[in-house]
């Protein structure tokens, strides 16, 4: 964002709809500083009324299983060492990223599906496998010794639902490319789910609380 300086309406109709949350509804909001808003680290943590901006944050689920919440740039070595690398990386990613939506559009016209670019190049490089292989293991290893059951982090931009050994690591994949994102069911079961999905529970959420079905949502703030 700093280095395009781009803000649209549709931004500005998140962070409303983020604060509007808070305010009204009672929800918890805990905001997870990542490379991409690295300016805001200076300010953690922070703590306003029912929003946080923190580094990491531990959840507990509805059915008592704790997990590790964490951007994971901090596990980039890249990120932390060779900031020169990291900068000529974004910027490549940037590029790959307006020549995927041209060639999407293409196939669209085509009638054929959405194909990531980035993402098969990523499944094909070996040095890319190994780097996300290292960067799950350093995270789980973390969760573990925080005494948590999972870990829940984004930053590479691959979503992803497994056990590492006895641990669970979710990522929340994108908003980008592969659209998706992480979400708690009431009985306390985690899921990734893409953007289509998503917008149908929301849709049946949001119908389920202003019909009353949900009184205690009004009350008790959540984890957004």
């Amino acid at each position: 964002m700093q280095r395009k300086n781009h803000w649209g309406p549709a931004h500005t109709a998140v962070v409303r709809r983020i604060l509007k949350m808070a305010e009204k509804d009672g929800t918890r909001v805990v905001y997870l500083r990542g490379n991409h808003d690295d300016f805001i680290r200076r300010l953690i943590p922070l703590s306003l009324d029912r929003i946080e901006l923190a580094e990491e944050h531990l959840h507990e689920t509805a059915d008592g299983k704790r997990f590790l919440c964490i951007h994971g740039d901090a596990f980039d070595t890249v990120m932390a060492k060779m900031r020169w690398l990291a900068v000529i990386g974004d910027i490549s990613y940037q590029l790959l990223l307006d020549l995927n939506r041209f060639y999407n559009r293409w196939r669209a016209w085509r009638g054929k599906e959405y194909f990531s670019l980035s993402q098969a190049i990523k499944g094909r490089v070996k040095s890319a496998v190994s780097f996300i292989s290292s960067f799950e293991d350093h995270l789980q290893t973390l969760a573990r010794r925080r005494g948590c059951d999972g870990v829940m982090c984004g930053h590479i931009h691959k979503a992803e639902d497994r056990m590492i050994g006895e641990m669970r690591y979710l990522n929340s994949g994108d908003w980008v490319e592969s659209l998706t994102a992480i979400v708690e069911e009431a009985d306390g079961r985690l899921r990734v789910v893409d953007r289509a999905e998503l917008r149908t529970l929301i849709a049946a959420q949001r119908a389920a609380y202003e019909a009353g079905a949900y009184p205690e949502a009004r009350r008790e703030p959540a984890v957004a």
